[in-house]
């Protein structure tokens, strides 16, 4: 899901570069002394660690755990760098964590593009 335009300034900023190494630091990540990620974090729902492969199940094809910060609550712009509502997870539960929030914005999306009833004519 792409990142709305007015939030892309919030993860340019050093705030979230700073909550994103907590998040990756509290799920077992390894930092050097400048701060850049070394690796080692797992996934906070899964436990797969960043950098494993492993097989789809469904598809058979090999997959490379990749980690990224997830917001838990997409509305909240108050807790938008509170650890509380961030998670370190890999791609596949990212999506799972979202999929209702996907839902959502998919219907919105629609519907917006659709003419109401009475407009069709």
């Amino acid at each position: 899901m792409p990142i709305r335009p007015t939030l892309r300034p919030l993860y340019r900023s050093r705030a979230w570069k700073m909550a994103r190494a907590r998040v990756f630091a509290r799920a077992g990540g390894c930092f050097t002394l400048l701060g850049e990620y070394l690796g080692g974090a797992r996934c906070e729902r899964c436990g797969r660690m960043d950098g494993d492969i492993y097989t789809n199940e469904r598809t058979g094809r090999l997959v490379v755990v990749q980690l990224g910060t997830a917001h838990l609550d997409h509305e909240d712009l108050e807790r938008f760098f509170d650890d509380r509502n961030l998670k370190c997870l890999d791609r596949r539960c990212h999506l799972l964590q979202d999929l209702e929030f996907h839902r959502r914005s998919r219907q919105s999306n629609k519907d917006r593009k659709r003419p109401l009833l009475g407009e069709a004519a």
